[in-house]
């Protein structure tokens, strides 16, 4: 019955989770997905080297391009791996905390943490924050259990492991040494003076020669990728937003308005509540639990610390709040962490509880009534309707990579490289792959189609009906 209990729990959160992720999977994929999916066209080989020119490592692209061969290449489809990948990270989170804790903390904590409003949102995107934040917590797991195993003078099989975990993030995406530091500074804690142990130091030395044939191109993009372009510089409001944004899905706090600002503040003031009691109570626990705490708030806070710290000047600005979704995940983890094992009376007990819930209600209503950062999926349905033998033409690359992904039997799409002027490494696929592209306007086929710019087009060509999105300026042209 026990066995049976902790299996069935984690699934039971895990329909949960996939019922709350599913609702918004059919919304307008957007510039970063597109690329995603954009990139998959090409073969494994490919990925490896355009994947170079651009900033991220390549395992979640060769993931995915074996999920797209195995389930198609739908919005729906490619997405669902970010959900399948929350799946695992549900069932590592539950696993990690029943080790920490015990199985009544781990369901309370492991509940909260899948009503987490950024572990849904990201669940719902084609792109490896879902992923990111499983290795996390797997590599965080085998670590723990590593700890647990050791015997002194006897090899541990799950230092090994570790090491190839450390490798898989890394490959997955470079934000994941901010995790691995944090693990780090949880080793040296628990271990002092201790811990240069051989077989720890040879999981690490694992992990350092699964990554060096990707070495190469990691150091051609540290040299040669232009990084911070597009992310703002570090101000006193980024580590107050990033709160926000992590407890209720507003990445700035001035969004929130109204009675809504009231009830985030009653929320606020209700987890600090909650915190203060939790200290109290973690004071008469044993070092077991206090340790394990610790091992949590360390996964919880150095992240984001240590990645502000790398954005001062003269370094270049490089936080960004989906970066460290392992971060604010697990913060989440903790409020079911306090929840479960803070001594309060039964007016507290409801204090705290109204508090999770009502940050609950707030965030996950943000993320369901968020717009598609991209439109382009209602805008191609509209001009759908207006159009018999529908043909479009991108004028920006950005419109290039959002439409191609919708290209079909009924929709024509072409892009014209006389347009394209872009030296980003994630325009690379395109120059490479040239799928519908060609290299003038004049050598588009049909005589009548619709160009599709930036919301901010200065220049449009000559034009006999336009529609206008918050995002894009399509307008219908006939060549004479």
């Amino acid at each position: 019955m026990k066995k049976f209990k902790i299996l069935f729990i984690p699934i039971v959160l895990s329909v949960i989770f996939v019922a709350l992720a599913m609702v918004q999977m059919n919304l307008s994929i957007w510039y970063d997905e597109a690329y995603s999916a954009y990139l998959i066209r090409g073969d494994f080989a490919d990925i490896w080297n355009l994947t170079a020119i651009d900033v991220h490592p390549p395992l979640f692209y060769f993931c995915l391009k074996v999920w797209s061969m195995l389930f198609g290449n739908s919005d729906i489809a490619l997405r669902s791996m970010s959900v399948m990948f929350g799946v695992v990270a549900i069932f590592a989170a539950f696993y990690l905390l029943k080790k920490l804790f015990n199985t009544k903390t781990a369901s309370i904590a492991t509940f909260v943490m899948t009503l987490s409003p950024l572990f849904i949102r990201y669940a719902e995107e084609a792109r490896m924050y879902t992923m990111v934040l499983a290795i996390a917590l797997i590599s965080t797991l085998v670590m723990v259990t590593a700890i647990s195993r050791d015997k002194k003078g006897k090899w541990n099989f799950w230092w090994l492991l570790y090491g190839v975990m450390l490798a898989t993030g890394m490959m997955t995406h470079y934000f994941m040494a901010l995790v691995f530091v944090a693990q780090l500074a949880y080793l040296i804690y628990h271990y002092r003076a201790k811990i240069w142990r051989w077989d720890l130091v040879l999981g690490y030395a694992v992990a350092v020669l699964l990554f060096v044939p990707w070495l190469p191109k990691c150091l051609a993009q540290v040299t040669s990728v232009q990084g911070g372009f597009w992310i703002p510089e570090l101000t006193v409001a980024t580590g107050f937003n990033f709160l926000i944004e992590g407890l209720v899905y507003a990445a700035d706090a001035t969004w929130i308005k109204g009675w809504e600002a009231f009830l985030v503040l009653a929320a606020v003031v209700g987890l600090v509540y909650l915190a203060v009691k939790f200290v109290k109570t973690m004071k008469t626990e044993d070092k077991s639990d206090r340790d394990s705490v610790i091992l949590l708030v360390f996964l919880m806070l150095v992240p984001p610390v240590l990645l502000m710290i790398l954005s001062l000047p003269p370094l270049k600005p490089m936080f960004v709040t989906r970066y460290l979704i392992t971060s604010m995940t697990i913060m989440w983890m903790v409020l079911g962490v306090m929840l479960a094992k803070t001594k309060l009376n039964k007016k507290g007990l409801v204090m705290a509880a109204l508090a999770i819930i009502t940050a609950v209600v707030i965030g996950i209503s943000s993320v369901y009534s968020r717009q598609a950062s991209s439109e382009m999926k209602t805008l191609l349905a509209d001009i759908k309707i207006r159009s018999n033998d529908t043909v479009v033409v991108a004028g920006t690359e950005q419109a290039y990579l959002d439409a191609i992904f919708y290209e079909g039997d009924d929709l024509k799409v072409y892009g014209v490289s006389e347009y394209y002027h872009s030296d980003y490494g994630a325009f690379a696929p395109m120059k490479q792959y040239r799928y519908k592209i060609v290299d003038t306007l004049s050598e588009v086929p049909e005589r009548e189609y619709w160009m599709i710019f930036e919301a901010d087009a200065e220049e449009l060509p000559e034009y006999v009906e336009r529609i206008d999105t918050d995002e894009h300026i399509a307008v219908k042209v006939v060549k004479q």
